[in-house]
């Protein structure tokens, strides 16, 4: 993916130093590239010690490339006595100076065009580049070749397709599974998504798609509401790899918000905010004989089913979770609304300065028409896990225990109802995690766990009762 944002040619032959391994995933890439060799992609960490010497080798004739990739190291920021120390904690070695490598390409290759993109220089490989350069920022990446990176390839079709005279790449994102993601302004802002994994693909296409019904649905007078959620704009399927554009919101993650000081309360009421917008904004009855209701369960099961790398315990847990909520909601005809599906703040966007929302993006899980409560327990779900140190069992527990959910499952009416719903949004949160098998079997130990303590927890038939107890 890399090399297609660089209009470089896939058939292009890839030479990496190998602090790159992280990123090849297998993929052979000798270094260094012979002189006179075929021109292709270069990626070099100047962690690598040997790498700038190898760049001209063979008789101070240099290799030619395509496109070259180089990771260096910016500055050190902060006050002398930590500049000083830092080094000396430092448990990874340090990159090689900017300037001393801008030296050295510009001796070995003066009519080389290059870009500087920012990044955080730690102890692994970046994965989000910025050009902008901000003040904290302590790599670079000089993105190098022949000609400007962004004006070949898929460029030009792309600013035709958007209506834009040019596109400027105000940074880029690698992402796991084969995805890339390019952050460009012509006359409007852009994200762009270049994904190459047939099963991404799905995942991705489904998130416009959504987005297209959902503000079809919206229509003109939820005006307040569709300035929040991006309006899809592009979608092709170029040589394999899907490409989609949408509008690109303003703001910052809401975590990033809430690490940098905005108050948690205020994220929080934002937040709750725009659920209410939404579900107001959406709103339907779930018409029986349970109809609407037995399609949005038999839908998870059907996630259920497609998934055979799911243990035999969670898929026992989760089907008994649903089969208890189509029993206890089987005779409901309550209010239902769209939901997002992955509700929290590493898909909220806010205004740093004052924690107000300014948009919600990945709307691949959302539903037209849902259950409520299911974003709301989401969202407090995260928040708890995150506070609480990652345990999706003492994050579930905390958010049932503590009733953080309650208003918004209030309107289901009785308490098994309720606790059906928290039971759907549970499912739901292990359920997401089944199109990245990676990232279930990473957490399946701890969904058990949080699943086999849920199976323990009662309520009462009536409103304000419940209790909980350990399966």
């Amino acid at each position: 993916m890399l090399a297609r944002l660089l209009s470089i040619p896939a058939d292009a032959p890839l030479y990496a130093t190998s602090g790159f391994r992280e990123w090849l995933a297998g993929e052979e890439a000798p270094w260094p590239p012979r002189p006179g060799g075929d021109r292709g992609l270069w990626l070099v960490d100047t962690r690598d010690r040997t790498a700038l010497r190898e760049l001209s080798a063979g008789g101070g004739v240099p290799a030619a490339f395509e496109g070259a990739v180089v990771l260096t190291r910016q500055r050190e920021p902060g006050p002398f006595p930590k500049r000083l120390l830092r080094p000396l904690v430092r448990r990874y070695p340090r990159r090689m100076r900017t300037a001393r490598v801008v030296r050295e390409m510009t001796r070995a290759f003066p009519d080389v065009e290059s870009r500087t993109f920012a990044f955080d220089d730690g102890p692994g490989l970046p994965a989000e580049f910025d050009a902008r350069t901000p003040p904290d920022a302590t790599g670079i990446a000089l993105v190098a070749g022949p000609a400007d990176p962004f004006s070949g390839g898929d460029w030009p079709a792309l600013s035709a397709a958007l209506g834009e005279p040019t596109l400027g790449v105000e940074g880029f994102q690698l992402r796991e599974r084969g995805a890339a993601v390019a952050l460009v302004r012509g006359r409007r802002a852009y994200v762009l998504r270049f994904v190459a994994d047939p099963a991404l693909q799905d995942v991705v296409e489904r998130n416009h798609r959504t987005l297209v019904e959902l503000r079809g649905r919206l229509g003109p007078r939820a005006a307040a509401l569709l300035e929040k959620i991006p309006d899809p704009v592009y979608a092709e399927r170029r040589d394999g790899t899907m490409v989609l554009g949408e509008t690109r919101l303003p703001g910052a993650l809401a975590w990033r918000a809430r690490a940098g000081g905005t108050p948690a309360d205020v994220l929080h009421h934002h937040a709750v905010g725009f659920l209410g917008q939404l579900e107001g904004a959406t709103r339907g009855e779930l018409t029986g004989p349970a109809s609407d209701v037995a399609s949005i369960l038999r839908r998870d099961r059907d996630r259920l089913r497609e998934a055979p790398f799911v243990s035999g315990a969670i898929r026992e847990a989760v089907e008994a979770e649903l089969a208890g909520a189509a029993a206890a909601l089987g005779g409901w005809a309550g209010p239902g609304h769209a939901s997002h599906g992955d509700f929290g703040y590493g898909n909220i966007l806010v205004d740093a300065a004052d924690g107000s929302l300014t948009g919600v993006i990945d709307w691949d899980t959302a539903r037209l028409l849902d259950l409520p409560g299911i974003d709301r327990v989401n969202l407090e779900v995260q928040i708890a896990r995150s506070d609480c140190g990652g345990s999706f069992l003492d994050a579930i527990r905390i958010v049932w225990e503590e009733e953080r959910a309650s208003d918004a499952l209030r309107a289901a009416g009785p308490a098994s109802r309720r606790r059906a719903l928290f039971g759907v949004a549970i499912c739901r949160y292990v359920l997401r995690s089944l199109s990245y098998p990676a990232v279930y079997r990473r957490e399946a130990a701890d969904f058990e766990r949080g699943l086999r303590w849920l199976s323990g927890v009662t309520v009462a038939d009536t409103a304000g009762e419940h209790g909980a107890g350990q399966a």
